[in-house]
């Protein structure tokens, strides 16, 4: 048998590993399956799912309104996520509400943007360098999305869609924190993860005092 890695080696392959150039985003299309139920419609949808850098441009030919996200769960899974993610670990922000798998698609729209994020299962699960890497990159985001909404909270120019993205950067925000403490890493990437954990906490009070702002 093949001798133990040393805690050196174990330290020096987990360096390589978390130096290696981050996955390119990806940009796909599919078609959510018909079923046996509704036919094709003249009104067929089409549902945009961001989830950080990714997008999933998911073609609804029966249309949003014959459509539950708990469908195009299934299919995101099934066909166009990495392997191994469960349907049931997948959640939806709508308009800046999370919403049930039973819940029609849209009744009203031909076209919608929805945000995907994993539930707290999945993040137990991951691998907890990677899955570091990957919550880090997500983060940066959020707080780059904050940003923006801050320099419009600053010039006053706040409609209806800004208090939608407050809502949907708190969703990414709970899930984030919740699954923190929950994910083993190894010791060595324990700093790397207290500093998540920090600008988590900083994002939190930020989007905390921009919620109150648009209530005055």
């Amino acid at each position: 048998a093949a001798p133990a890695a040393t805690p050196v080696e174990s330290g020096a392959a987990e360096a390589v590993a978390s130096s290696a150039p981050a996955p390119k985003p990806v940009d796909v299309e599919g078609e959510l399956p018909v079923g046996e139920a509704p036919a094709a419609s003249s009104r067929a949808g089409l549902v945009h799912v961001r989830r950080g850098a990714d997008r999933y441009h998911v073609r609804v030919p029966q249309g949003l309104g014959a459509a539950t996200f708990g469908e195009l769960a299934d299919y995101l899974a099934s066909d166009l996520l990495p392997r191994g993610i469960p349907s049931t670990e997948l959640r939806f922000v709508c308009r800046g509400k999370t919403v049930g798998r039973t819940d029609i698609i849209s009744e009203a729209s031909t076209e919608i943007s929805v945000m995907l994020l994993f539930g707290e299962n999945f993040h137990v699960a991951a691998e907890g360098a990677t899955w570091l890497s990957q919550q880090s990159s997500e983060l940066e985001g959020a707080e780059a999305e904050l940003a923006k909404i801050a320099r419009r909270v600053e010039a006053n120019f706040v409609d209806g869609e800004t208090a939608v993205q407050l809502a949907e950067v708190e969703a990414l925000l709970d899930v984030l924190q919740q699954s923190l403490g929950s994910v083993k890493v190894s010791e060595a990437k324990l700093p790397e993860m207290q500093k998540v954990n920090e600008r988590a906490v900083a994002a939190r009070t930020q989007l905390d005092t921009l919620r109150k702002r648009l209530r005055l």
